[in-house]
């Protein structure tokens, strides 16, 4: 007697953040569907982004597959509830980063802690055949299959299989079956050109962990070529490329730059680019520099996301970036040379920041001009588990809490009480307006109209700057009187949130 048909249902979670974004990671992972097992007649999608679904769905189905978000783990509780007695395949930055503690508290859960396309088509394969979840578990075991982490009933302990990476140039186009809608809404159409970083040496980073330490990878340039060809082709007028580090080496970004090149000419369409990368790649251009980036704006590439983090050198060498801060500002000069839109990431606080640090940090921002732009860059430094700052904290007993599953981070706490009580009310003045500057980020990347984009970078630079002066504010004060209080601080963070409150009524 044959096994019934099995219905496979995929779950994408959704976002914190006030923003919509094409959900690639589906089409990517759709591609490793059995094609004889699962079909349009017994494999669904629910997008949390930008779907209306509700739960009790889920009781049709038999297998689910779920691709956590930073955030989600509150909404993947309930899901998770009513999926008892199903197979379900948990991926996605929670199973990546939690996947030993999640095991222990969802025991019949799969977790894939790396990239799926290296195991999703195998564990689908055994899914739709398998009795039950410790068949399934059983069978893992026995085939080592790779990217692997669950509750080992017979051991009473979590169980991880080997780490591996797969070969990006063999993969094909994803379909982007979303991108009509995402267009409709305004949103942000994504992909891929590479995953990794040519660095790889960041202490905070996680990629290390995730890509099991191999460094920059690119895909093929035919698979480029055809998905910024269909994406194009379905009306995209602005895509983000979702890399790491879109621009690598210089023989990737100039081809990059003409694949752009040649399909706009073929649909006649303007279409604008935008992708993160560092200063490293930036600066290992060395003398192709000037021409690169000319060339990157000639096609259309506009926004470029780099990882700046400190305008300190003792932070940066904390940070391990490779860099330092001259060169951090002689990049920075140069994109802004060529009208680049730049945001930059910036770690304000880390556990062993000093005053000295906190005001040669606010010179560079206000140095570089960085003081007028969208950037948020009094962030405190997130924590997270298997990178080399966790590490670093936990032995030197850093570390107050255990892991927040849902944000990702540990508490941890500084060396300087008076840096801390400051970095404790920034966080508290981005509780009031971080959901806004979501909001009016998503509007700036978005394909709104000039007028929303230009009414949203002032009132954005504006919320920034409440930040920028609130730290200014309390060196000056510091630095004046040799000491600074607590109540002088609250005074402080009381004044500038009057004069937020004050603009936005005006």
């Amino acid at each position: 007697m044959s096994k019934v048909e099995q219905k496979l249902l995929f779950i994408n979670m959704e976002y914190s953040q006030a923003e919509i974004n094409e959900p690639i990671n589906v089409d990517v992972l759709a591609q490793y569907f059995p094609k004889k097992l699962f079909n349009k007649n017994n494999t669904f999608f629910i997008y949390r982004d930008i779907d209306d679904k509700n739960y009790f769905e889920i009781e049709q189905y038999d297998i689910i597959l779920i691709s956590s978000k930073i955030s989600s783990f509150n909404e993947l509780q309930k899901i998770l509830e009513l999926c008892k007695n199903k197979i379900v395949i948990l991926g996605g930055i929670l199973a990546i980063c939690a996947a030993d503690k999640l095991a222990y508290i969802y025991r019949n859960v799969i977790f894939n802690t790396g990239e799926g396309e290296i195991n999703l088509e195998i564990l689908l394969r055994l899914a739709y055949s398998v009795e039950s979840i410790k068949e399934l578990k059983k069978i893992i075991k026995q085939q080592e299959i790779p990217n692997i982490t669950f509750w080992d009933e017979n051991e009473k302990a979590v169980y991880f299989t080997r780490k591996e990476v797969c070969d990006l140039k063999t993969q094909g186009c994803p379909r982007h079956y979303k991108v009509s809608e995402i267009i409709k809404q305004n949103g942000l159409v994504r992909m891929e050109t590479s995953r990794g970083c040519p660095w790889n040496k960041c202490s905070f980073c996680i990629m290390p962990w995730k890509y099991c330490n191999v460094k920059w990878r690119m895909f093929s340039y035919s698979k480029i070529e055809e998905e910024i060809d269909l994406l194009i082709k379905s009306g995209a007028k602005q895509i983000i490329f979702t890399d790491e580090d879109f621009i690598g080496n210089y023989d990737h970004i100039i081809t990059l730059c003409s694949i752009i090149e040649k399909i706009s000419r073929k649909y006649k369409n303007k279409v604008f680019f935008g992708g993160s990368t560092s200063v490293l790649t930036l600066l290992g251009l060395g003398e192709d520099l000037d021409f690169c980036l000319a060339r990157m704006k000639e096609v259309g590439i506009f926004l470029l996301f780099i990882g700046i983090e400190s305008g300190s050198d003792s932070q940066l060498l904390r940070f391990n970036k490779g860099v330092s801060s001259k060169e951090n500002e002689k990049i920075i000069y140069e994109l802004q040379k060529y009208r680049f839109q730049i945001d930059v990431g910036f770690i304000m606080f880390d556990a062993d920041t000093t005053m000295k640090e906190l005001e040669e940090n606010l010179d560079f921002i206000e140095r570089t001009g960085l003081i007028n732009s969208i950037s948020r860059f009094a962030k405190k430094l997130r924590i997270t588990p298997h990178t080399r700052f966790f590490q670093e904290y936990k032995r030197r007993n850093l570390i107050t809490s255990d892991l927040d599953i849902d944000e990702l981070f540990y508490v941890y706490k500084f060396t300087d009480p008076l840096i801390n009580l400051i970095s404790d009310y920034i966080e508290k003045m981005d509780s009031e307006i971080l959901k806004e500057s979501y909001h009016l980020q998503y509007i700036l990347r978005s394909t709104n109209t000039l007028e929303q984009k230009e009414m949203a970078q002032k009132r954005l630079a504006f919320l920034r700057s409440c930040s920028y002066n609130f730290l200014r504010t309390c060196i000056n004060e510091y630095k004046e009187k040799k000491k600074i209080s607590p109540e002088t601080i609250l005074t402080i963070y009381n004044e500038c949130l009057e004069r937020e409150g004050q603009y936005e009524c005006d």
